[in-house]
């Protein structure tokens, strides 16, 4: 199994939320006035390019900072400041009159993405009678029903795990890799994967920007769209569709749904200028630091890092908190101090970091050292700090010559980062970065890699292991060496 996030339990998140939600089955839209109300509630139309901070309802009747978190009868919203609203979805389906329920569109995709045949989506055929494909049908399919299982949504919701089992005894899924991968999850996430409703994405995902010249708006928009329009108005219809209608309706709007999802992660999330990149992978995470590196030029050993006194003072900060609290320091006399010598040397904090670096059982403060593009094994070290620089106007970290070859590394500019192992337990699981495992080449047993640099730190450090044992116990060690 691989590692994967947590399946949202789709009813347990609706029966949380903070706010009555709109359920689109019972919205008519037998007028332009109701299909307008529902589009409002869909999509965020921008005029121009200032973004309104009054809090306000959906239509704008109602509005004004005295007027906060009262409830407009007419667009059915809250009167709330638009950038402090909460992403929640708003918009709900409940599951339509007789219909078995709906499926997580994250496992619908994965779904789709096994069981699909060139152009033939299997699982839309199989839960849509109405399922038309310009791709050919292919001889899966008939052995499907050869198999005795029926089309129709609700045949396959109320009868997943045989029609799953007897469907990867099909020799073409059955010898598919990841098929163990499927099988376990939906093994471990089974109580997540069907659900009594259904949320649509939160109308902050889909703007629509109006301007002098055009309209402008996101092509995936179009698929939450379809999904919404498709189930609207289903359980209050003069006439009251056909029991397969409802299941053809219902399998369209799962399938819009997650073609939505995938495709939003795929193209406004997961990409280069995405979200996560954006704001998450692109950010500095807590205990880290960043600076360029030069070289050490003192007396030292491979993994040693000497970390500049500017970027000490804001790794360890919660360090040095509590060291002072425990010298008798109050709260705001601790900030003062921290503060002002952020940039300035002080005997006391330094006395400190060298408190700090002896009492580590290494000698030293383990981190990992890293260098973007983490692609070959090397890339990511660990390393210790056994030093922070009291020259306060020296910025870079010193590392070790002998292990710069695996980071790719020189000393022109170049830029690395490192993660501070904040217990014992983090230092230990990092021993498999160390420098010296680099030896080995990971891809062909029994060889040395191509880090010509790397054997210059086996004799390094051996070197200095001997120089350690004659300094401590110098007959011994001469008497070893001459064997």
């Amino acid at each position: 199994m691989t590692i994967s996030l947590d399946l949202v339990k789709n009813d347990e998140e609706f029966r949380n939320l903070q706010r009555d939600p709109i359920i689109v089955n019972d919205f008519k839209t037998d007028t332009q006035e109701e299909k307008d109300l529902i589009l409002g509630k869909i999509m965020t139309k921008y005029n121009s390019d200032v973004m309104d901070s009054v809090p306000r309802c959906d239509c704008g009747n109602i509005h004004g900072a005295d007027r906060k978190d009262e409830y407009c009868k007419d667009c059915l919203s809250y009167c709330s400041h638009r950038l402090e609203d909460k992403i929640e979805s708003i918009l709900w389906a409940r599951v339509p009159d007789e219909v078995a329920g709906f499926v997580n569109p994250m496992v619908w995709t994965m779904l789709t993405k096994f069981f699909k045949k060139g152009g033939f989506d299997v699982i839309q055929w199989l839960t849509n009678t109405n399922y038309t494909s310009n791709s050919r049908e292919p001889s899966e399919a008939k052995l499907i029903l050869a198999m005795g299982i029926k089309r129709g949504y609700n045949n396959f919701i109320n009868n997943f795990d045989q029609i799953l089992e007897l469907m990867l005894q099909i020799p073409t899924y059955k010898k598919k890799q990841n098929k163990d991968e499927l099988v376990g999850f939906i093994q471990m996430f089974r109580d997540k994967i069907f659900s009594r409703y259904l949320p649509f994405p939160n109308r902050a995902l889909l703007v629509i920007e109006n301007t002098d010249f055009d309209r402008f708006a996101e092509p995936v928009i179009f698929s939450a769209i379809n999904a919404i329009n498709t189930i609207t108005s289903i359980d209050c219809s003069l006439i009251k569709p056909k029991l397969w209608v409802r299941e053809n309706r219902t399998a369209k709007t799962v399938a819009a749904i997650a073609e939505f999802t995938e495709q939003y992660f795929r193209d406004h999330v997961a990409k280069k200028t995405g979200l996560f990149r954006k704001h998450f992978y692109g950010s500095r995470s807590h205990h880290s630091f960043r600076a360029v590196i030069t070289s050490i030029t003192r007396p030292h050993k491979y993994d040693e890092i000497h970390v500049p006194w500017i970027v000490a003072m804001g790794a360890f900060r919660t360090f040095l908190q509590n060291k002072l609290e425990r010298r008798g320091y109050t709260l705001n006399q601790i900030n003062e101090k921290l503060n002002r010598h952020a940039s300035l040397y002080d005997e006391e904090l330094n006395d400190i970091f060298l408190e700090l670096i002896n009492e580590s059982p290494e000698k030293g403060i383990p981190v990992t050292f890293c260098r973007n593009p983490t692609l070959g094994m090397g890339s990511i070290q660990r390393v210790r700090i056994t030093r922070v620089k009291t020259d306060v106007n020296d910025p870079t970290i010193s590392m070790s010559i002998l292990i710069v070859r695996a980071f790719n590394a020189d000393f022109d500019g170049d830029a690395m980062g490192a993660q501070i192992m904040m217990d014992n337990y983090m230092a230990d699981m990092s021993r498999a970065l160390c420098p010296h495992r680099n030896i080995l080449d990971p891809n062909t047993p029994r060889q040395i890699n191509d880090h010509p640099s790397m054997a210059k730190t086996v004799v390094s450090n051996t070197g200095n292991w001997f120089k350690e044992a004659v300094t401590s116990q110098p007959t011994a060690a001469m008497e070893e060496f001459a064997l």
